[in-house]
C-alpha cells in the first residue's frame, strides 16, 4: 500500500500504517506533507520478515534528500518537500525499483 496525503502529521501516518500493517502479507509505504516536510512511514506486516523495512526507507529519503531509518518492521523518517515533484508517483517508482532488488 503506497499512499500520500497533504496535512498529515507523523502520529496519523504512524497510527493508521500500524493497523494495517496487522493484516497478513502488507506492505505500507504512506507519506504526508506537514510543515513544508514530507514525512515518511514505511512497515510490514510480521509475515514478510524478507522486507526490511528501516533499509527501504532509508533508499527512498535518500534520493529525496532526507534522512531516516528504523527497525526490519517498521520505521519513519523525513526529506524537505521538493518543488514540482510527484510524490506518489515518486515513491510508487522507487518501491518497485527496490522491491526488484531483494
Amino acid at each position: 500500500i503506497v499512499a500520500y496525503w497533504e496535512d498529515r502529521s507523523l502520529d496519523v501516518l504512524r497510527s493508521a500504517a500500524a493497523s494495517l500493517r496487522e493484516n497478513p502479507k502488507t506492505f505500507i509505504l504512506f507519506a504526508g506533507l506537514a510543515d513544508d516536510q514530507i514525512r515518511l512511514i514505511c512497515t510490514r506486516s510480521s509475515d514478510l520478515q524478507e522486507l526490511h523495512a528501516g533499509n527501504i526507507l532509508k533508499s527512498i529519503v535518500a534520493q529525496m534528500g532526507g534522512k531516516g531509518g528504523g527497525s526490519p518492521e517498521m520505521a519513519q523518517g523525513g526529506t524537505p518537500n521538493p518543488e514540482g515533484l510527484d510524490v506518489e508517483n515518486f515513491l510508487n517508482k522507487t518501491l518497485v525499483l527496490i522491491m526488484e532488488g531483494n
